[in-house]
């Protein structure tokens, strides 16, 4: 909007507003330590109605406008909740060598 309201004259303005951006807002879903990106931002699109009964051509009234398609932000699937339970992971690679000594040592200890 900001571009707009800066440059209210600009010939471009009215195709400017057509296009609605995301905010940075994330939109969660689920229950869980795990997350998946499940949707990624996308603008929205508007349409605007301008007052064709304004004489002046340097006035271009806004007198409607809908949302064609709304904006979206990043959606976040997080799963693999169980009451009760830890989750753990850990990142070695595989490692030939520590892999397995770390599987024994959770098997050994669940």
């Amino acid at each position: 909007m900001w571009n707009v309201w800066d440059k209210p004259s600009n010939p471009d303005s009215l195709q400017v507003l057509g296009s609605v951006q995301p905010g940075h807002d994330v939109d969660d879903e689920g229950d869980g330590d795990i997350i998946r990106v499940t949707g990624l931002p996308q603008p929205g699109k508007r349409t605007i109605e301008i007052d064709t009964d304004e004489p002046d051509p340097r006035r271009k009234l806004i007198v409607d406008e809908h949302m064609d398609v709304y904006p979206r932000t990043y959606i976040i699937q997080q799963y693999g909740y169980h009451a009760n339970e830890v989750s753990l992971s850990f990142d070695d690679g595989p490692d030939p060598k520590w892999t397995p000594k770390i599987l024994d040592i959770l098997r050994d200890r669940a």
